[in-house]
């Protein structure tokens, strides 16, 4: 059982990993699905593309968990784990989100994308458990943002046709 004095909740130091591992699987299942969804009727080019993103995911989190297993081991500090692997998959899924941004010309992908990349690092800086805030706050509303602006871009697509 892993707590400090400080934790809100007391749990097996497992079960933020099995959420976390979890919560990547899904969203690279939901993401394949999508994708999947968007490149039918799609040309060659551009199936291309999207399937070179979407792998990006896989290759992003696969290299994040060599990079941050080896530092865990070679300094041996499991703390490397518990900072790196929240902060590190979020900044890995920024860049893929610039990345689509500049592929697709999506400005809000892009803005979305360096919003995620830049607070996802920036909250290295303040610790556990005052990362998980950041993370939670700037990400979540990172994305809550970005929802809301889609839906209206959405609509007003709609309306315009």
């Amino acid at each position: 059982m892993h707590s400090s004095p400080s934790a809100l909740l007391s749990m097996p130091s497992l079960v933020p990993t099995v959420l976390l591992a979890v919560g990547l699987l899904a969203g690279v299942v939901v993401t394949s699905v999508v994708t999947a969804r968007a490149l039918k009727g799609a040309s060659r080019r551009q199936a291309v593309t999207g399937s070179l993103l979407s792998g990006s995911w896989v290759v992003g989190i696969t290299a994040l968990f060599v990079i941050t297993t080896a530092l865990s081991w070679e300094l041996g500090e499991q703390h490397v784990h518990t900072l790196l692997w929240p902060t590190g998959s979020a900044f890995v899924i920024g860049l893929i989100y610039l990345a689509g941004g500049v592929v697709y010309r999506d400005v809000l992908q892009y803005a979305l994308g360096g919003w995620l990349a830049l607070t996802s690092t920036a909250a290295l800086f303040f610790g556990v458990p005052g990362m998980f805030w950041v993370l939670a706050l700037a990400g979540g509303g990172g994305y809550f943002v970005a929802a809301r602006v889609e839906r209206r871009r959405v609509a007003a697509a709609l309306s315009a046709s």
